[in-house]
């Protein structure tokens, strides 16, 4: 149902309006594709959360699967949706839609499907607990610990309807609170054991004030980004309301005008013109009703964030980088990489903005004065070495493919040597997985490197 909501909203403001705003909807378009997860995400999940939930699912020779069992507690949840789907098994399903244009036929999932829904449900209700009381992820890259929290907050209309809701996600090192992406902790293992979370961390860990600071970095930006959105669909559809309503008052009107024309021929209109006015009173009665709906739904309000769950985070053991040379302090290479690769984007023509920080999958978004933009991620080296990419940069990498840039740096403390490749997905390059990596090899990288820019600085 809230898919075909959104589809139905998102077809009633193009035909609403007298043309197609591009620029917005390219705008639209990229966010969505930063933002959303790829098909090997969603796929992963259900799958392992199906098995999870004592269902069998078997993998197909096509990007497929077939589902053996579905528990009767799904089925039970599925059925109660009312929706057509029974959640039976047997069935061959897929979660790439290329797939369905091939036989045998495929059923496509996806979330708003009413069994993958029901799995992400059970999901969430089994793991609020666990999300409450909180978990231990190791990070090979920090030297102190720090906490990560989730919140949750939500955009409600003067209707009372919720218009928009998001996860929220901060970093607490100390007293100090930053911005990240819920999705930093896809880069991190889970413990294999459960390790001591110093004291210092406990001590520390204050869900108001968590809350309080949520409120402070994030709930202004993002109910404005809401309330502009919602003011601009209420004006859409506000126009065409208007124009729907008078040319219905204007046929009603000629009506009536003919009727008394009748009438006064001598003809008995009376129920004819009575039946006609109380038409054009319900519709001019209508349309103040709905003016004033459209005019709660413009005003919004934001919810006070809560917390859906903490993790603490320790230094991990496990080296960042393998070199093949020296080694050298990774800080001191990384900082140098990055240098070297904001110089040559400013050299280029564009502007770029590090991103290291935030966890959203790749180190630098540069901009160009045409509103081209790179995703930059950005590898240095002290001397030569392997690439990881973590798995928030692959997944970036699989959304934004042709956007979507390597920018490796060797020598990066002595003689910088760019190497730059793009769309490293679609060149092939093979990524081998290790939990919450994907390390390539040097030499399949620079075998499709497309362009070498030595000593920039």
């Amino acid at each position: 149902p809230g898919v075909l909501n959104a589809v139905r909203e998102t077809m009633s403001d193009a035909l609403a309006s007298n043309f197609i705003d591009m620029s917005s909807l390219l705008l639209e378009e990229r966010d969505s594709r930063e933002r959303r997860l790829t098909p090997e995400f969603v796929e992963r999940f259900f799958v392992d959360g199906l098995r999870h939930l004592d269902g069998r699912i078997v993998a197909g020779t096509d990007r497929d699967w077939r589902i053996d069992f579905v528990p009767q507690a799904i089925r039970h949840e599925v059925r109660s949706a009312s929706t057509g789907e029974f959640g039976s098994d047997g069935r061959i399903i897929t979660f790439n839609k290329e797939r369905l244009r091939r036989e045998p036929p495929a059923e496509f999932s996806a979330p708003g499907h009413p069994l993958f829904d029901a799995v992400l449900g059970r999901i969430l209700e089994e793991g609020r607990p666990a999300l409450a009381s909180g978990t231990v992820f190791l990070d090979k890259e920090t030297k102190e610990p720090y906490l990560v929290w989730l919140l949750e907050t939500a955009v409600v209309n003067g209707e009372g309807e919720e218009v928009h809701k998001r996860l929220l996600a901060l970093r607490q090192r100390g007293d100090s609170f930053e911005r990240i992406t819920p999705g930093v902790l896809l880069d991190l293992p889970p413990a294999d054991a459960a390790p001591a979370i110093p004291e210092g961390l406990k001590a520390i860990a204050d869900s108001d004030a968590a809350i309080a600071s949520a409120t402070d970095l994030y709930t202004a930006e993002y109910l404005e980004e809401v309330t502009s959105e919602q003011q601009r669909r209420v004006s859409i559809v506000e126009d065409a309301l208007q124009r729907s309503v008078n040319d219905n008052l204007s046929a009603l009107q000629l009506q009536l005008d003919r009727q008394h024309e009748d009438q006064a021929a001598g003809k008995e209109m009376g129920i004819a013109i009575r039946t006609t006015n109380e038409q054009i009173d319900n519709l001019t009665e209508g349309l103040k009703q709905r003016r004033q709906s459209l005019k709660r739904q413009s005003v919004t309000a934001i919810q006070t964030p809560r917390v859906v769950g903490v993790a603490a985070v320790i230094p991990g053991h496990v080296p960042h980088v393998i070199e093949e040379g020296q080694g050298g302090d990774h800080t001191t290479v990384e900082m140098a990489a990055m240098q070297v690769v904001m110089e040559y984007e400013r050299a280029q023509g564009r502007e770029p903005e590090d991103v290291s920080k935030t966890g959203v999958g790749c180190d630098v978004r540069s901009e160009a004065a045409n509103g081209g933009v790179r995703y930059i991620e950005v590898k240095g080296h002290a001397a030569t070495g392997d690439v990881t990419l973590y798995y928030t940069e692959w997944q970036l990498a699989h959304r934004m493919r042709e956007e979507f840039f390597i920018y490796e740096v060797d020598y990066a403390t002595t003689k910088p040597e760019l190497r730059i490749v793009q769309d490293p997905v679609g060149k092939g390059v093979q990524a081998m997985e290790r939990v919450t990596e994907y390390r390539i090899r040097a030499a399949d990288l620079r075998a499709v490197a497309e362009s070498r820019a030595t000593d920039t600085r």
